[in-house]
C-alpha cells in the first residue's frame, strides 16, 4: 500500500508533498499534490483537486472527526478553497445524502438519555484539528473505538490537551454561544456557498448510487454525526462535536474517571446545552439523477467506439489518444503550483486500440500505454506539445479528447489509468473545459444545480449529443499539427494490425503478438532474408511493412504465401527481379487474387507486351497482374511499376516523415498501374498505362464486371503519359446495364444520360479516330492553329455532349480571331457547348488566353481576352468590341491600342467592357498608356484594376554584365513618376489599386507630389500595398493617410490656417466628400512586407471602415507586441454579415500569454474554416 505521505521523484519532483485519502469506492490510497497557499502560507490541498478526484464527496473526515476548509481570522473562508496538509495520516472520503429530518429527529431523541448521564462523571469531548487522519495501515473498523481513544497517540506523537473541569463549566458554554450568535448572522450566506461547492459535484461519481454500501455507514446504535466548522481551523487545536444541521445541536460528552467530578451546576448547564435550542436552514438532498455519470460517458462516446479507420484513412493514430500536462520536477524547497499554468506543456499520447477486434484472444480493454525505467514511469508513447500547439488543436479534436480522458477517469471501455497520471487527467479536463470544451461531469452539475421542481427525464441525455467521430480529412489534419518523425528511437510501442475487417488498430506489443503469435512463422519471418534468392528486405513490423527482392518464381511464390497468411501486416512491397514469362505472370496473377492486404507494391523489369496485352489494349504488359488486383476487393491500393535491372535499392531509406498516403510507395516513377480503393470493397480509383486507350476503356471495366466498380478511371498513353482520357463515373441506378458493348462506348454513356464527366487532355496531333469518337465532354488538346482547322471542326461535330475545348497553340504567334472564325459555324450549331477557350504559352507565368463564353446563343455570348507581348489583338477588338467583357491587359502594342481606341469611341456597339485590368504601366509605351487612360476615363467600366510593381527587372547587357546600379535608380524614379501620374488621370475610375513599392518608398512619396489627384478616388473599394521599407511610421505619408481618411467612417478635420497647398486640396476634397454620389469605403484592405508600430496601428485603425470590411489582411516584418495585438483585436468586427478574412500576422506567432489574453476576450480558438468569417490574429483563429 501507497504511504500516507509520499514524496515523488519521478514527475513532480524530490520535494514534493501529497495528501493521502482514502475512498469507498478505490481499492488504493489516493495522492493528491499539496500545494502553497498563496493567502495563508500553508501548505493545503486544494478543494477542487479533491472534487474532481473524488465527485460527490459530501465532507472528508479522520475517523470521526470531521476536516473543515480553511478560515482566515475572520472566520471566513479562504479563497481559494482548501483543507489544510495532515502529513503521514490518511483522510477518509464520505459520500452519499444527508439524513432525513425524520431519522436524525429519532436518533436525536433515541440518543438523549444515552449519551448523558447524571451519575456520571464527564468531559466534553475535544480533539486536535491537526491530527485528523487515519494511519494507512489501520483497519476502518477500529473506527468505532474512535471515542475512546486518545486521537494524539494515533498520529506521530502528538499531544491532546486535557480539558479539566473548567472546561465544562458555564465559561465553556459562555464562549460556545457567543461562537453561535456570531455565525448566526451570516451562516445564512455561508450555509449557501457550502451548499454552492457541494451541488457542483453532485451527480459525477459513478458510486453514488450505491453509497449506502460504502465502508464508512452509520451506525444503528452510534449515529455517525455532521460535525460544523469551527473558526481558525488552522490555529485553534480543539474542535467540539457537533450533530448535522438537521438535528438537534448536542455537545457529545465521554466519560473520564481521572477528571473532577462535575457538579450539579455544570450537569444541568451540559443538560441544557444538549436540548434543543435552534434550527438550522435545511439543506436540499442530491437530486436523483436517471441515469449515472456512465451513462452519460457511454452515450457522449459511442460513435467514437463504432469508427473504423483503414490503412489510408487512420493516417498513423490510434483511435484513441489524448493529451495531458507535463508535469515537471521541483527545484528543491519550493512547492509545486497547482494547476496548468501558463507555460505549462503537454504530452501527446495514443493508447492501445485493442477492444472488440475479431479473432481476439481475450476480453481486453483499449489501455494506457507504459513501462517501468528506473523505478519511474515512461510513458513510451508520448510526444511533445506546446500549450500554443494544444490551443491549436481544441478546434479540431477537444470534443474527441475530452471523450477518451472522461473514458480514462471512469473506466468506461478503457482500463483506468495509474495512480501516477490521475492527477494529470483531472488537470486536462479542467483545463478542456476552461477552452469552453463540454464534459460529461459538467453536463450532470447543470442538472443537479437545474430547477428541483422540474422532473429530469431519461431522454435529457440526448440534449447532450454524441461526439462525432473524426474524419479523414480531421486525421490528416492532426497528423500535419503534430509533425511527428517516425524512427525507431522515438516510436511509440504501438504495432499496425489489419483486422479481417480491414481497420487498422494502434496495439501494444503483447496484444498485437497474442493476436496471432505462430512461433513458426514468426522465426520465418525473421529468417527470410536467409537466402541467396532474397538476401535484400526488410521485415519492420512496428512500421507495419514487409520488403523484399527475390531473384526467381519460386521464391516470389514463397513470398505471396506467406503475405496471404500475415493478413495483419498493412504494406507489402516485392520487387520481382528476373525476366517474367508468362507462365509466371500466370502463377503471380493466381498469388494476386488470394492476397489480402491495405497496400501491396509490384516492382518488375520491363519486357515484351502479350497476346493477352495487345487483346487489352495494354501497352507496358503484366494485364494478368494487374487484372487480379482490380478484382481483388481485399486489397486497398495496388501499384505496379518498372524497375530496371540491377539497380540499388536501399529498404531501410523511407525518408524521415512518415506520410501514410505515400504508404511507403517504391521510389521508381515508372509507373504503369495503380488502384486505389481507400477502404476494403469500396469503388476504385484507377489509373492505367495503355497502348490503345479506346480499347482500354471497353476492356478494364469487363475485367471486374462494369464501370459501377469505379469512381475514378483514368488510361494513359504510353507513349507520352501527359495523354490521358479521365471517366469521373457518376452514381448508378441500381438496375442499370453497366456493361459495354464492343466498339460501342456512345451509346453507353446515352444509357447513362451523360451524368459521367469523360475529359481528355493530350499533346498529340488529335486527327485521329481514337479522340474523334464522339463521347468527349471536357477536352483540351495542343494543337498547330493554321494547319487544324478541319480536325478542330470534326471534333466538336462528332462530340456532341462536349462543354469544354481549350485549344493550346503550339506556336507564339497566331490569330485568335482567324481561329474562333473557323469553328464559328460548329460552336454555334452545337448543343452542349459553353465555353471555347485559346491560350499561347509567353514568357510571364500566365498564358494569354481568350475565351467565349456560350459561344452556341449570340444573345449570351461573351469574350474574355488577357492580352500579353506578341498577341495580336487587333482584329478581337474590330470583330468583337461590343461582346468583350473582361479585358486584362499585360502588354498592348501601339497598334493594337489604336484599334481599341477606336472601337471604344464609336457610337453604335462600342467596346465597353465591365472589367478592365491594367498591369505593369510603367513598360507599356506611352501612345498606349494615353490612349489607355482616355478609355478608362470616358468608359463606363464596372471594375478597374490597376497592378504591377514599380521596381524595374534588372537589365542584362548583351556581355552578361548586369545594368549599372546608377541607371537601376533612375528607372526607377522614372517608373514611379508613370504610375504617379497614370492613377492621377483615372483616379475617378479606379476600383482597385495593387502595388509593390520600393524599399524607400518611391510610389507613396511620389503620389504626395499629385496635387490634382490627392485622395479623390471615391470608387476605390481594394487597396493592396507592399512596401519593403524597414523604417516606421508608415501612415505618416500623407496621401496614404489622406486617402483613408477620407474613405474611412470619420474623416478628421484639416486645419485650414495650414497655408500647404497639399493639405488645403484635402480640405476641399473632405468638404465634397457627401456630395459624391458614387463614394465607396475600402472593404479589401492587404498591406504586406511593411514594418509597423504601436503609433502605425494607432493612427491605422480608426481610418478603416471595419462594418463595411471583406478582407483585411496586414503582413508586418516586425514582432507583434501583445498590447499592440490586443488594440488590433477591439477592431475586430465580430459578427459582421460581410466580413470573410481578418488576418494580421508577422510571422513569428503569439506566445502563451498573449495567446491567454486572446482567449480571455474571445473564448477558445477555433477550427480553420468552422466560422463564416476567417480571423487569424497573428495564428490564433477566432
Amino acid at each position: 500500500m501507497a504511504q500516507a505521505d509520499s514524496n515523488s521523484t519521478s514527475e513532480f519532483g524530490t520535494d514534493a508533498h501529497f495528501q493521502a485519502f482514502r475512498a469507498p469506492d478505490e481499492k488504493e490510497l489516493i495522492l493528491i499534490p499539496v500545494s502553497l497557499h498563496p493567502t495563508l502560507n500553508e501548505l493545503y490541498v486544494i478543494w477542487s483537486d479533491i472534487s474532481n478526484c473524488f465527485p460527490e464527496t459530501r465532507r472528508i473526515q479522520f475517523r470521526n472527526v470531521y476536516v473543515p476548509l480553511l478560515r482566515d481570522t475572520r472566520l471566513y473562508r479562504v479563497k481559494p478553497h482548501g483543507i489544510k496538509y495532515h502529513p503521514g495520516v490518511v483522510l477518509d472520503i464520505v459520500y452519499g445524502k444527508r439524513p432525513s429530518s425524520a431519522n436524525s429527529n429519532v436518533n436525536n431523541n433515541n440518543n438523549k438519555t444515552n449519551r448523558i448521564s447524571d451519575t456520571q462523571d464527564i468531559s466534553v469531548k475535544i480533539v486536535d484539528h491537526f491530527a485528523g487522519a487515519t494511519p494507512p495501515d489501520r483497519d476502518r473498523s477500529s473506527d468505532g473505538q474512535a471515542k475512546e481513544e486518545s486521537l494524539g497517540d494515533c498520529v506521530r506523537g502528538e499531544t491532546v490537551a486535557r480539558v479539566q473541569g473548567a472546561a465544562v463549566d458555564g465559561e465553556l458554554e459562555e464562549k460556545r454561544k457567543d461562537n453561535d450568535d456570531g455565525d448566526c448572522a451570516d451562516e445564512k450566506s455561508e450555509t449557501q456557498v457550502e451548499e454552492q461547492e457541494e451541488d457542483s459535484t453532485v451527480g459525477t461519481d459513478a458510486m453514488s448510487d450505491n453509497s449506502a454500501t460504502q465502508p464508512i455507514q452509520q451506525s444503528t446504535k452510534h449515529p455517525t454525526e455532521q460535525f460544523k466548522e469551527q473558526p481558525g481551523a488552522g490555529t485553534i487545536e480543539c474542535l467540539i462535536e457537533q450533530p448535522t444541521r438537521l438535528a438537534t445541536k448536542q455537545v457529545t460528552l465521554t466519560s473520564a474517571p481521572n477528571l473532577p467530578p462535575a457538579t450539579d451546576n455544570e450537569k444541568a448547564k451540559i443538560k441544557e446545552g444538549s436540548s434543543p435550542v435552534q434550527e438550522l436552514p435545511v439543506v436540499h438532498a442530491r437530486r436523483k439523477m436517471p441515469f449515472t455519470i456512465e451513462d452519460v460517458v457511454k452515450h457522449r462516446v459511442k460513435d467514437i467506439l463504432k469508427a473504423r479507420y483503414s490503412w489510408t484513412q487512420h493516417c498513423g493514430h490510434s483511435r484513441f489518444f489524448c493529451f495531458l500536462p507535463r508535469v515537471m520536477p521541483t527545484p528543491t524547497g519550493e512547492v509545486a503550483a497547482p494547476g496548468i499554468q501558463s507555460n505549462t506543456d503537454f504530452e501527446f499520447f495514443d493508447l492501445c486500440d485493442c477492444a472488440d477486434v475479431p479473432g481476439s484472444k481475450g476480453d481486453w480493454k483499449p489501455h494506457w500505454i507504459g513501462k517501468k525505467i528506473n523505478d519511474s514511469f515512461y510513458p513510451v508513447s508520448a510526444e511533445d506539445l506546446s500549450q500554443d500547439q494544444v490551443r491549436g488543436l481544441l478546434p479540431l479534436v477537444g470534443d474527441y479528447v475530452m471523450g477518451v480522458l472522461e473514458m480514462l477517469k471512469y473506466g468506461i471501455y478503457i482500463d483506468k489509468i495509474p495512480q501516477d497520471v490521475a492527477y494529470r487527467i483531472s488537470s486536462a479536463i479542467e483545463y478542456l473545459e476552461s477552452k469552453g470544451v463540454r464534459s460529461c461531469e459538467r453536463f450532470m452539475a447543470e442538472l443537479a444545480s437545474s430547477d428541483p421542481a422540474i422532473a429530469i427525464p431519461q431522454s435529457m441525455l440526448e440534449q447532450l449529443p454524441p461526439i462525432a467521430a473524426l474524419d479523414e480529412k480531421a486525421l490528416v489534419e492532426l497528423k500535419d499539427r503534430l509533425e511527428r518523425y517516425y524512427n525507431e528511437d522515438e516510436y511509440s510501442d504501438l504495432y499496425p494490425f489489419r483486422t479481417s475487417e480491414g481497420d487498422v488498430r494502434r496495439m501494444c506489443e503483447t496484444h498485437w503478438k497474442s493476436m496471432w503469435l505462430d512461433k513458426e512463422l514468426e522465426d520465418t519471418l525473421e529468417d527470410f532474408h536467409d537466402n541467396s534468392m532474397s538476401v535484400e528486405s526488410r521485415y519492420e513490423p512496428l512500421f507495419g511493412i514487409w520488403s523484399m527482392r527475390v531473384k526467381n518464381l519460386q521464391r516470389a511464390l514463397d513470398y505471396f504465401k506467406l503475405s496471404e497468411k500475415v493478413t495483419w501486416m498493412p504494406v507489402f512491397t516485392v520487387w520481382l527481379d528476373w525476366d517474367l514469362t508468362e507462365k509466371d505472370e500466370e502463377q503471380l496473377a493466381q498469388a494476386v487474387d488470394l492476397l489480402t492486404a491495405a497496400v501491396f507494391h509490384v516492382l518488375a523489369r520491363r519486357r515484351e507486351v502479350t497476346r493477352e496485352d495487345i487483346r487489352l489494349g495494354f501497352g507496358c504488359g503484366y494485364s494478368l497482374l494487374i487484372g487480379s488486383a482490380l478484382e481483388n476487393p481485399n486489397i486497398e491500393t495496388f501499384s505496379l511499376s518498372t524497375q530496371e535491372p540491377n539497380t540499388e535499392y536501399d529498404y531501410h531509406e523511407y525518408g524521415e516523415g512518415f506520410d501514410t498516403l505515400q504508404m511507403y510507395e517504391p521510389r521508381s516513377q515508372d509507373r504503369i498501374a495503380m488502384v486505389e480503393r481507400g477502404v476494403k470493397g469500396a469503388k476504385m480509383k484507377a489509373m492505367l498505362m495503355a497502348s490503345d486507350m479506346d480499347l482500354a476503356l471497353e476492356t478494364v471495366p469487363g475485367l471486374v464486371g462494369g464501370y459501377d466498380r469505379f469512381s475514378e478511371l483514368r488510361i494513359g498513353l504510353i507513349a507520352t503519359h501527359p495523354d490521358h482520357i479521365t471517366i469521373k463515373v457518376a452514381e448508378s441506378g441500381a438496375q442499370e446495364d453497366m456493361t459495354i458493348t464492343r466498339g460501342d462506348l456512345v451509346s453507353f454513356f446515352e444509357k447513362r444520360q451523360w451524368r459521367d464527366e469523360i475529359s481528355i487532355v493530350s499533346n498529340l496531333q488529335f486527327e485521329r479516330n481514337a479522340f474523334l469518337a464522339g463521347y468527349l465532354t471536357v477536352a483540351t488538346f495542343q494543337v498547330s492553329l493554321l494547319k487544324s482547322g478541319p480536325a478542330i471542326r470534326s471534333l466538336i461535330t462528332l462530340n456532341k455532349h462536349l462543354k469544354s475545348l481549350t485549344l493550346e497553340s503550339l506556336m507564339p504567334i497566331y490569330n485568335p480571331s482567324q481561329a474562333y472564325e473557323t469553328c464559328k459555324q460548329p460552336l454555334f450549331d452545337h448543343p452542349t457547348i459553353e465555353l471555347f477557350r485559346i491560350t499561347c504559352p509567353n514568357e510571364g507565368p500566365r498564358p494569354s488566353t481568350f475565351a467565349w463564353r456560350n459561344p452556341n446563343d449570340p444573345d449570351r455570348m461573351r469574350v474574355d481576352i488577357f492580352c500579353c507581348r506578341a498577341d495580336d489583338v487587333e482584329a478581337m477588338f474590330q470583330r468583337y468590341a461590343p461582346l468583350i467583357d473582361r479585358l486584362e491587359v499585360e502588354w498592348l502594342s501601339s497598334t493594337d491600342a489604336v484599334a481599341l481606341e477606336n472601337m471604344a469611341r464609336r457610337k453604335k456597339r462600342p467596346l465597353a467592357p465591365k472589367y478592365m485590368s491594367i498591369k505593369d504601366v510603367h513598360l507599356l509605351e506611352p501612345a498606349v498608356r494615353t490612349i489607355l487612360q482616355e478609355v478608362i476615363a470616358k468608359g463606363t467600366m464596372e471594375s478597374v484594376v490597376v497592378q504591377g510593381t514599380i521596381m524595374p527587372q534588372v537589365g542584362v547587357l548583351r556581355n552578361g554584365a548586369k545594368e549599372d546600379v546608377s541607371k537601376l535608380a533612375v528607372r526607377l524614379e522614372a517608373n514611379v513618376k508613370i504610375w504617379a501620374q497614370f492613377l492621377g488621370a483615372i483616379r475617378c475610375k479606379v476600383t482597385e489599386l495593387t502595388v509593390q513599392d520600393g524599399a524607400k518608398k518611391q510610389f507613396l512619396k511620389e503620389m504626395e507630389l499629385q496635387i490634382p489627384m490627392l485622395p479623390d478616388m471615391p470608387r476605390l473599394k481594394k487597396l493592396h500595398l507592399s512596401c519593403a521599407a524597414a523604417e516606421l511610421n508608415l501612415f505618416k505619408m500623407p496621401w496614404l493617410r489622406l486617402l483613408l481618411l477620407y474613405k474611412g467612417p470619420k474623416p478628421q478635420e484639416v486645419d485650414p490656417s495650414m497655408r500647404d497647398p497639399f493639405r488645403t486640396h484635402a480640405l476641399n476634397v473632405f468638404a465634397q466628400r457627401s456630395q459624391l454620389p458614387d463614394l465607396r469605403a475600402i472593404t479589401d484592405v492587404r498591406l504586406r512586407e511593411v514594418t509597423m508600430g504601436a503609433e502605425d496601428w494607432k493612427q491605422f485603425l480608426p481610418m478603416v471602415e471595419f462594418s463595411q470590411v471583406v478582407k483585411f489582411e496586414v503582413h508586418q516584418k516586425n514582432v507583434l507586441p501583445k498590447e499592440t495585438l490586443l488594440q488590433i483585436a477591439d477592431f475586430v468586427p465580430i459578427g459582421s454579415p460581410v466580413l470573410k478574412s481578418f488576418v494580421v500576422i508577422d510571422g513569428k506567432g503569439t506566445d502563451d500569454d498573449t495567446s491567454a489574453a486572446l482567449e480571455a476576450k474571445f473564448g477558445p480558438p477555433k477550427l480553420d474554416g468552422v466560422e463564416r468569417a476567417f480571423i487569424n490574429l497573428n495564428w490564433f483563429i477566432i
